[in-house]
C-alpha cells in the first residue's frame, strides 16, 4: 500500500479544484510551494503524472481527472464526519456536577439551571448544596460557587456576583425597642446569631467602621445555625439580625423587615464561579459562558 500523505492528497484535489497552486495553497493555509511540493511527492510516489503544468493554469490528465474524482468523494465524507463531530459537540450530553452554596446557590443558581437545562435535553446535574468550600479535585466537581476571597489558586475563579451583609429588623421590633442609631447602641437589643455551618462557632457582625471593615461578637439569647430560621424569627420581630441581602431581599421588598445601620454596612463580599482549568468539556464551557452572561442581574 503507497503510503502518500493526506497532505499531498488533499493539495492535490485542491490545486485541480482552483486550478492554480497558489489558491489552493490559500484555501489550505500554507504556501504555494509547499502545495506544488505536496503534489509533486504525490506524483511521485504513485510514480504518475496527475497534472500537467502550463504558466497560467494547472491542467489534470486523464488519470488526474480520475484520482481527483475519488479523492474528492472522499474528502467529502470526511467533511461530512468533521461536521458531524462538531453538531455532537455543540448539541452537549452528560453529567455536570456542580457544587453550590446552600441559600444562595438554592434561591438563585438552580432556577438558572433549569432555564439552561431546558435549552440542552441531553444534559443532566448532579448538584451539592454545601457551604463548605470546595476541593473540585478531591470531590471531583466540575464547578462551584464560592462565596469570598478564595485561599487556592490551583483553580480558575471568575467573578459571578457579590453577596452584602445587612442589617434589619422589624418594624415592630423597632417600634417597641427604638431605632440603633450607632453599633454601641446594639448592647442593648436583642441580636439573632447565626452558628456557622463551617466552624460551628457563632458568626461575628461585619461593620465599616472609618475605612474597615471590623468584626464584632455579639452577645445574644438566640444562635441558630440555620439562616431561613433567623429571617423567619426576625419576621416575626424576635430581634435584629444580619445576614445576607439575598435571603432577607424577600422580607425587605415585603416591608416585613426594615434595614437599619446602613452607614456601617460593610463591603460587600464577592461571589466567584470556580472550575479547574480552561481545558473544559464543551458542556462546561457552555455553562460557564452561560452564567457568566448573567452577572449583574442574579440576585
Amino acid at each position: 500500500m503507497n503510503t502518500a500523505s493526506f497532505s499531498h492528497m488533499l493539495s492535490f484535489v485542491y490545486s485541480v479544484k482552483y486550478g492554480s497552486f497558489s489558491e489552493a495553497a490559500r484555501q489550505i493555509g500554507i504556501s504555494a510551494s509547499a502545495v506544488s511540493k505536496n503534489v509533486s511527492r504525490l506524483e511521485k510516489s504513485y510514480g504518475v503524472g496527475l497534472i500537467r503544468r502550463t504558466t497560467r493554469t494547472l491542467v489534470p490528465t486523464d488519470l488526474g481527472i480520475q484520482v481527483f474524482e475519488r479523492l474528492k468523494a472522499i474528502l467529502e465524507e470526511l467533511e461530512e464526519v468533521e461536521n458531524s463531530i462538531q453538531d455532537s459537540v455543540s448539541t452537549p450530553c452528560g453529567n455536570m456536577s456542580i457544587k453550590l452554596p446552600r441559600v444562595y446557590g438554592g434561591r438563585y443558581i438552580v432556577p438558572l439551571l433549569h432555564q439552561f437545562a431546558q435549552q440542552n435535553p441531553e444534559l443532566t446535574f448532579d448538584i451539592i448544596l454545601d457551604d463548605r468550600p470546595a476541593n473540585l479535585f478531591e470531590e471531583k466537581f466540575d464547578l462551584a460557587i464560592h462565596i469570598g476571597e478564595l485561599t487556592d489558586s490551583n483553580f480558575i475563579a471568575r467573578k459571578l456576583d457579590e453577596e452584602q451583609l445587612t442589617t434589619c429588623a422589624s418594624p415592630e421590633y423597632l417600634d417597641m425597642h427604638g431605632i440603633p442609631e450607632n453599633l454601641e447602641d446594639l448592647d442593648n437589643h436583642q441580636c439573632l446569631i447565626l452558628r456557622s455551618q463551617i466552624t460551628g462557632m457563632p458568626e461575628k457582625w461585619q461593620f465599616k467602621v472609618g475605612l474597615k471593615t471590623q468584626a464584632i461578637s455579639m452577645k445574644s439569647r438566640f444562635i441558630i445555625n440555620e439562616g431561613m430560621a433567623l429571617v423567619r424569627g426576625a419576621d416575626k420581630g424576635m430581634g435584629i439580625v444580619q445576614l445576607p441581602k439575598n435571603m432577607l431581599g424577600r422580607s425587605i421588598s415585603a416591608g416585613r423587615l426594615k434595614v437599619i445601620l446602613e452607614e456601617y454596612q460593610p463591603l460587600a463580599t464577592p461571589i466567584y464561579l470556580v472550575y479547574a482549568d480552561n481545558n473544559q468539556p464543551t458542556r462546561i464551557k457552555m455553562l460557564i459562558n452561560y452564567l457568566l452572561s448573567l452577572r449583574g442581574g442574579i440576585s
